[in-house]
């Protein structure tokens, strides 16, 4: 008799590790085709300068802005599918959180962190905005990015009880340095600089968790009883 995880037909590492990549992608690229396409666009590292904000490749370079466009609906897409992802390969190896944190965790992750990013685009739709637009967006982008740092805090959280390995530290650590530098990084960096590290950072946990989960003997296997 055989028994197949639920995700088994699913490339479930792959698919999370590329979600990480697909929203760098999906920053990185806009910027650079913004910088390319546009007049006097300020040529900068965004993450050490700041020299502009992840969404005015968005609103302000025409073919950038459908390049933006084009990658941040999937990406907000992708982020709830694997996060559901993620909360599978738990289950697999036996840590299952009480139903009140399960429940909570799915609502956070699979939920309201891809919902909240996709509104706060579709307010921006392609153009510069102010006032209350300009305010809702960038409460519902805020919104997003805590939904997707607390989720990875409970994840890497649970995966550090059981193990403190050297990747489930680092693993607990990008979305720790991530909430201490959303909390306290404008006391001494402008906001775009907060903003782009912690979109760095939370990325960069997909990357690494996706990779977990690929080399995962008791994920997505198929296993004979």
């Amino acid at each position: 008799m055989k028994e197949n995880n639920i995700m088994a037909c699913l490339p479930a590492g792959r698919i999370v590790s590329a979600t990480g990549l697909l929203m760098l992608l999906w920053a990185f690229g806009s910027y650079v085709i913004y910088v390319f396409t546009s007049p006097n666009v300020p040529v900068c590292f965004p993450p050490l300068t700041g020299c502009v904000a992840i969404s005015t490749a968005g609103t302000h370079g025409e073919i950038a802005s459908i390049f933006y466009r084009a990658t941040v609906l999937p990406a907000a897409s992708f982020l709830g599918i694997s996060a559901y992802l993620v909360i599978q390969y738990l289950s697999s190896l036996g840590l299952p959180a009480s139903t009140a944190l399960a429940k909570v965790r799915f609502l956070i992750g699979v939920v309201l962190t891809p919902l909240f990013l996709a509104i706060a685009e579709a307010i921006l739709n392609g153009y510069s905005t102010t006032g209350v637009l300009e305010e809702l967006h960038v409460l519902f982008s805020g919104l997003a990015f805590l939904g997707i740092i607390l989720f990875e805090l409970m994840v890497a959280y649970q995966l550090l009880k059981l193990e403190a390995s050297p990747v489930n530290k680092l693993l607990f650590c990008l979305p720790a340095c991530a909430l201490l530098f959303g909390l306290l990084g404008g006391s001494v960096f402008n906001s775009r600089v907060v903003e782009w590290n912690v979109f760095v950072l939370v990325a960069f946990w997909l990357v690494f968790i996706g990779r977990k989960v690929s080399l995962s003997p008791r994920f997505g296997v198929t296993q004979a009883v």
